[in-house]
């Protein structure tokens, strides 16, 4: 039909073409890997998480954390920790009680992005293959999978740490501003969790860690790796 001459015409039907992929080309096996580790490490973590009651050390956390964060603050400037964790607790438990299974998830997070955090990491240092080795050794060692079922600061420590070190390997050949201050950030936050972060700060602050560096900055780094 003939529309010249009416005041409109009718819309044309535009063809859509959807351009999909397979769900097993590599970069969606990549993230499936990665999900699935993520959600082992969970899983792991979750497992039996209020089976046990609160024990000495739990007991300490949670009643210093019902102190308020002033109180926390004056206590622990004479006690063996820094505030933060007992901060974070504080508000955590004001939210969710104080179950032993509320006041271990926190640690349960802070395990499984501390998986998360190493899987980034070692896909910077050696590509896709081996951050996805170490996000898996992390999301299945016993230690990793003890203190993440604890009400204790030494999961938060251990996730701060790993992130100063994700933000430092982005700096060590210039970076950015947001990545220096990611670095800085996550470095503080870490010391401000556990004073021992401050060893593995100093590991790559003084260069003990530039043999890492030089070894992991020949690795792979594109998705085709995980191919075959």
């Amino acid at each position: 039909m003939d529309w010249q001459g009416y005041p409109w015409r009718p819309p044309q039907k535009r063809m859509l073409v959807r351009r999909g992929r397979s769900f097993f080309d590599p970069v969606n096996r990549l993230g499936l890997l990665v999900s699935s580790v993520l959600l082992l490490a969970f899983g792991l973590r979750l497992y039996l998480l209020a089976d046990q009651s609160i024990w000495w050390d739990e007991g300490i956390s949670v009643w210093a954390a019902r102190k308020g964060l002033v109180a926390i603050s004056l206590w622990t400037a004479g006690d063996n920790h820094p505030p933060i964790y007992y901060w974070v607790l504080y508000f955590w438990l004001k939210l969710a009680g104080e179950s032993e299974f509320a006041a271990r998830f926190p640690s349960v997070a802070s395990g499984v992005l501390t998986v998360a955090l190493l899987y980034g990491l070692g896909k910077k240092m050696g590509g896709p293959g081996v951050g996805l080795l170490a996000a898996f050794l992390a999301a299945t060692a016993r230690f990793s999978m003890w203190w993440s079922q604890e009400t204790r600061m030494y999961a938060l420590a251990a996730m701060f740490c790993t992130a100063s070190l994700y933000f430092f390997w982005a700096i060590k050949d210039g970076g950015s501003r947001r990545q220096w201050a990611g670095y800085l950030i996550a470095s503080y936050l870490a010391l401000g969790t556990h004073y021992l972060s401050g060893l593995v700060l100093l590991v790559w602050a003084t260069g003990v860690g530039r043999p890492v560096c030089s070894l992991a900055g020949t690795g792979p780094g594109s998705v085709e790796d995980l191919e075959g």
